[in-house]
Parts: C-alpha cells; sequence; structure tokens
C-alpha cells in the first residue's frame, strides 16, 4: 500500500511541491527520465527499491514511513468512495411521480 501511495505522489499528485519538482525534472532531463517519473508502472519499481533500501538500511525510520504511506493510501482510497460535495454536480434526490417523471 505505501507503495502505491508514494508511487502516485511521484507520478500524478498536483500537490504544488511535487507539481512542481515533476515538471522541473521533465523540462531538464532527457525524455527517458520524464517517463520515469510519470509512468505509474516505470515509478513503482523505483519505489519499490527505495522504500526496501530504507527498511535494510535504516529500519527505524522505514516502519513509520512505510506505515504513514499505507495509511494514506488505504485513507485517499476511502476518502476517492464517497461523493464529492463541492464538484458542482447534483446528487439524485427528486421523487418520482406516479407517472414516472421527477417531481421537484
Amino acid at each position: 500500500m505505501a507503495c502505491f501511495r508514494f508511487t502516485r505522489l511521484v507520478t500524478r499528485d498536483t500537490w504544488p511541491p511535487i507539481q512542481l519538482t515533476r515538471d522541473w525534472i521533465g523540462e531538464r532531463t532527457p525524455w527517458w527520465v520524464g517517463k520515469l517519473i510519470t509512468c505509474e508502472w516505470c515509478a513503482s519499481g523505483w519505489v519499490a527499491f527505495v522504500l526496501t533500501g530504507l527498511i535494510y538500511l535504516a529500519p527505524k525510520v522505514a516502519e513509520p514511513v512505510i506505515a504513514a504511506g499505507a495509511v494514506w493510501a488505504v485513507g485517499a482510497w476511502i476518502a476517492a468512495q464517497e461523493p464529492d460535495e463541492d464538484d458542482g454536480t447534483e446528487t439524485l434526490t427528486a421523487e418520482i411521480g406516479e407517472n414516472g417523471q421527477r417531481v421537484g
């Protein structure tokens, strides 16, 4: 789960520090480096490599980082399941009359 969350952070999140860093790297490096940081499949391998290395090199640091990433992923997944109330769309709460037409 942590690998998923950190991969998404690297490849798709629009949080300004990450977005600016991704854009900066993409503009100043060869095309294939930009591909590595925007391709989820490609980036997930590198994220897994870093997390695995962190486990072996600094296990006391790795535990909270990986736990936080996993909890973050689950929280993001749960949040994605709920309807967005601020997206400007209406939810269908109108009653349906006897003739099958919307009432109200």
